[in-house]
């Protein structure tokens, strides 16, 4: 037995102790027997498969021939230990095959018995498939460079391990955190429900999984992130809690697409309630603030271009936008960051930008916003002293369009979340805009032809009425709808000869 274990790589441990995880294996049935000073005794066909020795040439010999290396007394005198007290034993051991190949056996040693009175050892062995293990280096690198934030934290939850992707995620260095807890060196909302949870699993010996949050590092303490996190016991061989095991993973990307989904979502049932331009531009300022930002004004072109409309010449290079304010919100009541009011004209675009860029069609993002820069100062003053005045720090305008018609301009800012708007913003802030946008020229075409509907229906009414020699006339018109004024009725009177008159009323199908 001291012998078929000698320069066995793994320390001895209780049955099974193993290096890693549980391999895939070939040849069953590998085994052979051997007496306390290492001789072998018995040997199996299995054992001949896997190491191509027959029985002929092994049994009776010492098990230490079949070593890569040369023996080593120490390992081999524990490992024995170990048997003879009832343990057992396993590990990998590189072995010589027959043909001078050598293999990395995953060996078992059961405890000793006596056989045919002598004490015996059945050692049992099976190749390892693929021929890799989960060594030091290995699993060294599977969690230092694990994409997943890993730490082990004593019952106390005081950090023991991390790697470093943790201590990339936290923004805290490694020997800050080791010996301390969690709300000692991260941000007080984002680690009390942290350890709270770990208190939980210490107390219940399950295990949390996939707990989502949101929360902030010192990494990059202006910009929210969203974290999946798992929390497990762990347990010595006694079946002991000895600490918490605790994985994280950034998943901010999918919280951003949830968001994006759940927000448009919620738009479609808040956006474009009416037929009514300035209403659906009021809808749209209202929605974003402060779901999304902290001021949106909406602003309409007086003559929209492009699209069905060939007439409207596009804007020149140069030159600035005639629109309208429709709608504006704001955290603060009554909007003081505004230097126009709903219903008067704005000719803004975002510098150094000119109406041109409506036709483009893509948002500017203006992630830090100076108003002591050129194109503010000079372009754009009164609002430069507003940037200052309410600390508006960042800044998306994005041009409506809708059915290749340029009809105006959403823009939103920041000023008391101090989170910048990033390019992850982009997106949810064009699809807001985009459905309001369909909703504005809806409203805009209704709008336009219930228009030219009532100016043919009043067109088809008499101006004057006369009932000649005969007849006083006079006349009521009561629409069908007396709040839009659409009726579909006319009528008129005839003179005729001899004293009478015709008294005609008709009706549109």
């Amino acid at each position: 037995m001291a012998s078929a274990d000698e320069g066995s790589p793994a320390e001895p441990g209780p049955l099974p102790s193993g290096d890693g995880p549980e391999p895939a294996r070939t040849t069953d049935g590998a085994a052979a027997v051997i007496a306390g000073d290492g001789t072998v005794i018995g040997w199996t066909r299995g054992a001949e498969a896997l190491l191509g020795y027959p029985a002929a040439e092994v049994v009776g010999r010492s098990a230490a021939l079949l070593l890569t290396g040369p023996p080593d007394a120490r390992r081999t005198a524990a490992v024995a230990a170990r048997c003879r007290a009832g343990s057992g034993w396993s590990g990998l051991v590189p072995l010589r095959a027959r043909d001078g190949r050598s293999l990395d056996i995953d060996v078992r040693a059961t405890a000793s018995f006596l056989i045919a009175g002598r004490e015996g050892f059945l050692v049992s062995g099976r190749e390892l498939t693929p021929h890799w293990t989960m060594r030091g280096s290995v699993l060294d690198d599977f969690l230092t460079r694990s994409p997943v934030g890993m730490a082990v934290l004593d019952p106390e939850l005081r950090y023991l391990w991390l790697n470093d992707t943790l201590e990339r995620f936290g923004g805290v260095p490694r020997e800050q955190r080791l010996g301390r807890r969690p709300s000692e060196v991260l941000p007080t909302a984002l680690a009390a429900p942290i350890e709270r949870l770990m208190r939980q699993v210490l107390s219940t010996g399950e295990a949390i999984t996939d707990y989502e949050y949101l929360g902030w590092s010192w990494a990059d303490p202006h910009r929210r992130r969203a974290y999946a996190s798992s929390f497990f016991p762990l347990a010595d061989a006694g079946d002991r809690q000895i600490g918490i095991g605790y994985m994280v993973l950034d998943v901010t990307d999918r919280w951003n697409a949830r968001r994006l989904l759940a927000l448009v979502n919620e738009a479609g049932a808040s956006i474009g309630s009416t037929l009514d331009v300035q209403r659906t531009a009021q809808e749209l300022a209202d929605f974003a603030v402060p779901r999304f930002a902290d001021f949106v004004f909406v602003d309409l072109l007086e003559n929209p271009f492009g699209g069905d409309r060939p007439g409207a010449p596009a804007p020149a290079e140069g030159e600035r936008p005639a629109m309208r304010r429709a709608g504006m919100s704001s955290v603060r009541e009554g909007c003081p960051e505004a230097v126009v009011r709903v219903g008067e004209t704005v000719d803004f675009v975002p510098p150094p930008h000119d109406a041109h860029f409506l036709l483009d069609g893509d948002p500017v993002l203006l992630p830090a916003l100076d108003p002591d820069s050129h194109g503010w100062t000079v372009e754009q003053p009164e609002r430069a002293a507003r940037l200052r005045e309410f600390g508006l720090h960042s800044l998306i305008s994005v041009p409506m369009r809708a059915r290749d018609t340029v009809l105006g301009l959403t823009t939103f800012m920041r000023s008391q979340n101090p989170v910048p708007f990033d390019e992850d913003d982009v997106a949810p802030a064009r699809e807001l805009v985009a459905r309001a946008a369909v909703c504005v020229d809806n409203a805009r075409r209704y709008t336009r032809e219930h228009t030219a509907a009532l100016v043919l229906q009043r067109s088809l009414l008499p101006h004057t009425l006369r009932g000649g020699t005969a007849l006083d006339v006079a006349s009521s018109y009561l629409p069908a709808d007396a709040k839009d004024g659409v009726g579909g009725d006319w009528f008129d009177v005839i003179p005729l000869s001899g004293a009478r008159v015709g008294l005609v009323i008709g009706d549109v199908v």
